[in-house]
């Protein structure tokens, strides 16, 4: 199901992406109007790369042993961790170990997703065929990535560890999407 939902989710990022390239028109000095079109096959690519990482990152940040267990599950593992039983007085360190432990494969999952994002992009604005010179600033195109990577990170630990811990409170799949949406629109303005 989450599958689905980000798939029609990057369709409509993808889509978002090449509506707002076709609202843009560009003049020369002179006020002349410069035509823009998009290859077909870059464009394609983009697609394709978005589909191909996000559900990478997605099938890698399901792994998560705290997505997959029921909540009566990772509780017991924690007890079965070294210690637990002088922490477990400590209700704050034992809900930050369950939060924070083992976030490696949920990173991993949002680095990739967001790279999509940032590929799709990236290879959106190759597509474009007009007669102008498009300059990159490095430093920025690089913010961008970083933002973009970051935020999709939080947006994967929000929906698949804190939401695996909090199954009741629905608005943490808003608060995922929401930060998401904070990851895509950053990395494109």
């Amino acid at each position: 199901m989450a599958f689905a939902a980000f798939s029609i989710a990057i369709g409509a990022i993808w889509s978002m992406h090449f509506a707002g390239m076709n609202a843009l028109t560009l003049q020369t000095p002179a006020g002349d109007h410069i035509d823009v079109s998009f290859n077909v096959v870059y464009t394609l690519l983009s697609l394709v790369a978005a589909f191909v990482c996000v559900y990478a990152g997605l099938y890698i940040s399901t792994r998560d042993s705290f997505f997959t267990l029921e909540k009566g599950k990772i509780i017991e593992m924690f007890l079965k961790s070294p210690g637990a039983f002088q922490k477990i007085k400590d209700r704050r360190y034992m809900l930050m170990t369950m939060l924070l432990r083992g976030l490696g494969g949920i990173v991993l999952g949002g680095v990739v997703a967001a790279g999509g994002v940032c590929i799709m992009h990236y290879v959106g604005m190759m597509a474009m065929v007009c007669d102008c010179k498009m300059e990159w600033d490095g430093g920025l195109v690089f913010l961008s990535v970083l933002i973009a990577m970051i935020a999709g990170s939080a947006a994967f630990w929000i929906l698949f560890r804190l939401l695996a811990l909090y199954p009741q409170l629905e608005i943490l799949r808003v608060l995922s999407a929401v930060v998401m949406m904070v990851a895509v629109m950053s990395m494109h303005y």
